[in-house]
């Protein structure tokens, strides 16, 4: 039995308590507050709808992606109770992207009970909005590195977090490790959501390539509601990591 923290897939059996995990993650995360259409900052201590439905979101995020063929990594920490996930990470592999087209995935992932939750604005949000200005972005990161391949040939991040009770561990960086040595002289690319995140990702080698901005005119830079000045949007970056193998 292990003794010491530990990378591993994912079990579909945890798929639910790895959706608590990411909630906790992404409570404050701006772009999950504009995708949400979040009114006012949310609370770990206080329950509500808003924060049950991000949690709604993530169940089905995690079973499209796979059934899109995703690698969901977890870092575990064993415990006399059992295991602990600590962090996780969902990479998607080449030619497999999770999008509307793919409406049967979607329908048996729950899409139904995420349209309820977040309603038709929050999907067109993430699954139009964030995807269209994300593949854009890649395809001119592409073209400006001389890589004739599409970004779809590279592995794409579409999700990672750490726990926040476990931040600053190292689980985030066993993830990645166990990544890298997995799809070696492979093309990684992503969008980090804070600026924190981006240069934890730049000390794992990823290179920021472009700032998207998404929800100017209708949100502040945390994703809340605003208007005039300060409905600036939401800052994503857009980032890839080239094997040099």
């Amino acid at each position: 039995m292990a003794t010491k923290p530990y990378v591993r897939l994912v079990k579909t059996s945890e798929l639910d308590r790895l959706a608590v995990v990411q909630r906790r993650a992404f409570l404050r995360d701006p772009e999950f507050n504009y995708f949400g259409s979040v009114k006012t900052p949310l609370s770990q201590e206080v329950d509500g709808a808003e924060k049950r439905h991000l949690e709604v979101f993530f169940k089905f995020l995690n079973k499209a992606c796979l059934k899109c063929g995703a690698r969901i990594t977890v870092a575990v920490a064993p415990t006399e109770a059992g295991e602990v996930i600590c962090a996780s990470t969902t990479w998607l592999p080449p030619r497999n992207r999770i999008s509307l087209g793919r409406t049967w995935v979607l329908l048996r992932s729950g899409l139904f009970q995420t349209l309820k939750a977040w309603g038709l604005n929050g999907l067109l949000r993430v699954g139009i909005e964030y995807g269209d200005v994300s593949e854009k972005a890649l395809k001119e990161a592409f073209a400006a590195k001389g890589i004739k391949e599409s970004p779809n040939t590279s592995w794409y991040l579409q999700l990672a977090c750490t726990d926040p009770d476990m931040q600053g561990q190292g689980y985030m960086s066993l993830l990645c490790r166990e990544a890298f040595e997995f799809a070696p002289s492979s093309t990684f690319t992503l969008e980090a959501t804070t600026v924190h995140s981006r240069e934890r990702y730049a000390h794992f080698g990823f290179e920021l390539f472009k700032e998207l901005r998404l929800g100017k005119g209708k949100v502040n830079k945390d994703g809340l509601p605003a208007k005039g000045p300060d409905a600036e949007g939401v800052l994503v970056y857009s980032m890839v990591k080239v094997s040099t193998f």
